[in-house]
């Protein structure tokens, strides 16, 4: 199946909208009630495009989706549940994860926007197994238990797929103006 169809129901449903109408045009002409049973394909088309959407989840999503449960774990300040997201093999991302939440608590309502999700072709061809999110993470946090302040942060992840599902390789805090990478645990907040 083409990509186009399976990352959004829109190209789909609007071909089976234009058949639709085109069906529905010549019943209009002609009065012959065959057309009507085009229009009632064609309906019944819109309908599966967006079921086949609903049902079906691309890579792209699996990934989006992961980056919502990771920041859930966040808000809920479950270290163990965040740590889970990062690949054991991931150099020191799993420490300091655990020392920036040790330092810093998130508070409810943290705010997850433009997500952006690529995923990397895999050297044989095959189903990509890596993938990079970039997104804003905005809320507020409590310092060391103290100070609470609002933050506007972005992220860029790596993610590498690995027994079903995906695990953080990579992980670079950017600047949230400039996108510089920048320490993940810099002081400054902003």
């Amino acid at each position: 199946m083409l990509t186009i169809f399976a990352e959004s129901p829109w190209p789909g449903m609007i071909i089976f909208m234009i058949t639709g109408i085109t069906f529905y045009l010549f019943w209009d002409q002609s009065g012959k009630n065959s057309y009507l049973g085009g229009v009632v394909l064609s309906l019944l088309g819109i309908a599966a495009a967006f079921t086949y959407d609903s049902l079906h989840i691309t890579l792209s999503e699996e990934i989006e989706i992961t980056v919502s449960m990771l920041a859930h774990d966040c808000e809920s300040n479950d270290i163990e549940k965040t740590v889970n997201h990062i690949d054991p093999n991931a150099g020191d991302i799993q420490q300091i994860v655990r020392t920036g939440m040790s330092l810093v608590k998130v508070q409810p309502r943290l705010r997850i926007t433009d997500v952006h999700v690529t995923l990397l072709r895999s050297p044989g061809g095959g189903e990509p197994t890596r993938g990079i999110s970039h997104f804003r993470a905005n809320g507020t946090v409590t310092l060391q238990g103290t100070i609470s302040t609002h933050i506007a942060s972005r992220w860029k992840l790596t993610w590498e797929k690995a027994a079903g599902s995906w695990k953080i390789i990579k992980l670079d805090r950017l600047d949230p103006i400039s996108g510089d990478v920048i320490a993940t645990l810099d002081h400054k907040l902003n």
